[in-house]
């Protein structure tokens, strides 16, 4: 039996099967195929896909939105249909929407074509993405939570460091059209081998191991009441979607900032360094404390980037601001993931993240034309900045004063 603490709130749960470094790598590998064709795909095939259309890049990504949205209202259902044991099934629904959707995309020569491919991608994403890996750890791995969603969000970080160069030579070596059926083909094979393992091998050696039928541990019902249940969930909703917005747009932040043009491309890898470095620190922390200090570090290292971009630029001023947003990205990806593993059980935990899976797809689809509409509108960073920070501290409060 192990002991976890989610804010000083202890929940034990049972160990079962594969091994944490198992699990982590397998599901990990299948988040970045996952997000490798449906997010990073779009931004490699974007501008041929546009060209192709007759349409900008900028209506290409209002269509992508558009997706996304239908990735939050089809989040919820597929919550809780994944939930009453369909990971395998659905899963496998899910991989075959990513293959629908790119073959869609790989043809599309008009925009009704395109609203459809994305609108599948979409779709796709409920059953592919984070969420559902979420529901993997629960269903399929439940000890030592905290560490494996920080696993695999480690691994979900390299998924544009992956995917972007395979993207690159697919579209430079067979064009457009046999990018996207080849980085669909891609998501198909390695992330449905990577599901297989982990919806079949860690049943067969439960039951071997345990003599149990499933792997899933029994759980309480609804014990958390619903205002603070939501008070998490709307926290949560609001951390991540900052993330994303700002994650999105740091191009943007970083003109806006005065940053010299020549060192803007230099400086953005190093969000994706910040993202690895902070998760790999909390990893390696994990075991000694609660979620609350990493929430904390989230905050703190949000604010710090922002008081960075009003100093004097300089480029180890600039790159030590996106160093600390990434690592502010990155933990609040974790405290997104691991919140609500460790703070609800049984049908607490599928209210919550069905209702996760809706906001956050929403939110993921609205931030990012919002803050670029604040940067493009504004004459200063000051208000965007303000903004994102008072947001930040109200849902860090929010999440700190509901979870304990």
């Amino acid at each position: 039996m192990a002991t976890i603490r989610l804010l000083h709130t202890p929940i034990i749960l049972k160990p079962f099967a594969l091994s944490t470094r198992q699990f982590v790598a397998l599901v990990g590998v299948h988040q970045i195929v996952c997000w490798g064709t449906l997010t990073y795909g779009v931004t490699v095939f974007g501008k041929g896909l546009a060209d192709r259309v007759g349409v900008d890049v900028a209506t290409l990504i209002g269509a992508y939105a558009i997706g996304l949205l239908c990735n939050g209202f089809c989040g919820p259902a597929a919550t809780r249909w994944v939930m009453r044991g369909n990971a395998w099934v659905g899963g496998c629904i899910g991989l075959g929407l990513a293959m629908l959707a790119c073959s869609v995309l790989a043809f599309a020569a008009s925009w009704p074509l395109v609203l459809l491919g994305f609108a599948l991608a979409g779709a796709a994403m409920a059953l592919t993405q984070y969420d559902f890996a979420w529901m993997l750890v629960r269903l399929y791995h439940p000890h030592s939570p905290r560490q494996v969603v920080t696993g695999i969000t480690l691994f979900g970080a390299l998924a544009s460091s992956i995917m972007w160069p395979v993207a690159h030579a697919l579209n430079t070596h067979v064009g457009l059209t046999g990018g996207w059926l080849g980085l669909g083909a891609l998501t198909v094979l390695i992330g449905g081998s990577c599901l297989w393992t982990v919806t079949h091998q860690t049943v067969a050696r439960a039951e071997s191991a345990l003599g149990s039928e499933t792997p899933v541990p029994a759980e309480k019902h609804s014990v958390v009441p619903s205002a603070q249940l939501y008070a998490i969930v709307f926290a949560l909703t609001v951390l991540s979607v900052i993330g994303a917005g700002l994650a999105v747009n740091l191009p943007l932040v970083l003109q806006k900032a005065a940053a010299e043009p020549a060192v803007i491309p230099l400086v953005l890898s190093l969000f994706g360094v910040g993202q690895l470095l902070a998760r790999l620190l909390d990893l390696m922390s994990s075991h000694r404390s609660g979620l609350d200090r990493t929430v904390l570090a989230a905050g703190l290292c949000s604010a710090t980037s922002w008081t960075l971009l009003f100093a004097p630029q300089h480029f180890a001023v600039t790159a030590a601001a996106v160093l600390l947003m990434g690592a502010s990205n990155g933990l609040l990806t974790i405290v997104r993931g691991a919140t609500p593993q460790l703070a609800f059980q049984g049908d607490d935990f599928v209210r919550a993240s069905s209702q996760l899976a809706f906001w956050g797809s929403v939110g993921r689809a609205v931030a990012p034309v919002s803050v670029a509409w604040a940067l493009q509108s504004s004459r200063s960073l000051l208000p965007l900045a303000l903004a994102c920070i008072i947001l930040l501290t109200f849902g860090i409060f929010a999440l700190l004063k509901s979870a304990r």
